[in-house]
């Protein structure tokens, strides 16, 4: 299991210790390291690199909708994938129905 301290990301990037992209690029490789931790052991590898695909696209978002005053970057984090998760599942729904 591969850790960060993905609390400390937003402060990091603000103190221009990484940036934006270099951010984004260790939150995939936790996201691929730790999948259980967002319970996506649970769907197929294709699944899962859906997940990380859709990410990484859009990710630049995490950093720019983040409000430390509301809680832990890692819940609103866990709270991001997971609606990336609930967005496909819609979408394959969708998909099927047609």
């Amino acid at each position: 299991m591969k850790s960060f301290d993905l609390n400390q990301f937003p402060s990091q990037i603000a103190h221009k210790e990484f940036t934006e992209a270099e951010g984004i690029q260790k939150i995939a490789e936790f996201i691929s390291c730790n999948y259980p931790v967002f319970g996506l052991h649970l769907y197929d590898e294709d699944f899962r690199a859906e997940v990380i695909v859709r990410f990484l696209e859009k990710g630049t978002q995490v950093y720019q909708k983040y409000n430390p005053e509301i809680g832990d970057f890692f819940t609103y984090l866990y709270s991001y994938i997971m609606n990336i998760v609930c967005n496909i599942k819609k979408k394959d729904a969708k998909d099927k129905l047609k």
